[in-house]
């Protein structure tokens, strides 16, 4: 089982190699996951979102930020519409970002319409 310890570790090296890369001061990633699938398809995540977070949830995003020294990760989420609960069980979503900051180990949780902000 990969602990969010190993999580956070995969999300600091991705986000200091990029900055590395770059030659920059400052360094961001945005990274997709996958959306919900049609029909009666089972839901799979992305494995580049997988990878670095474990959020099985449709819509995601991962974004990680390097300033200075300090690596931030924050996911963007769809609040569960309820009519969909039934269907599908319950998601973690922005509704609970308590929950999510738990149950991934990102340092902060936004609904998914922030994102362009």
């Amino acid at each position: 089982m990969i602990t969010l310890d190993e999580y956070r570790d995969r999300r600091e090296r991705l986000i200091r190699r990029v900055r590395e890369a770059s030659g920059a001061p400052d360094a961001a990633v945005v990274v997709q996951g996958a959306p919900r699938p049609e029909g009666h398809t089972r839901f799979r995540q992305y494995n580049d979102l997988r990878y670095l977070c474990p959020i099985e949830t449709p819509h995601a995003y991962l974004t990680l930020h390097l300033r200075g020294d300090e690596p931030r990760s924050f996911l963007f989420l769809h609040h569960q519409p309820a009519r969909l609960v039934e269907w599908e069980g319950t998601h973690l979503s922005a509704a609970d970002p308590d929950a999510v900051r738990a149950a991934t180990g990102v340092d902060a949780v936004f609904d998914l319409v922030d994102l362009p902000e």
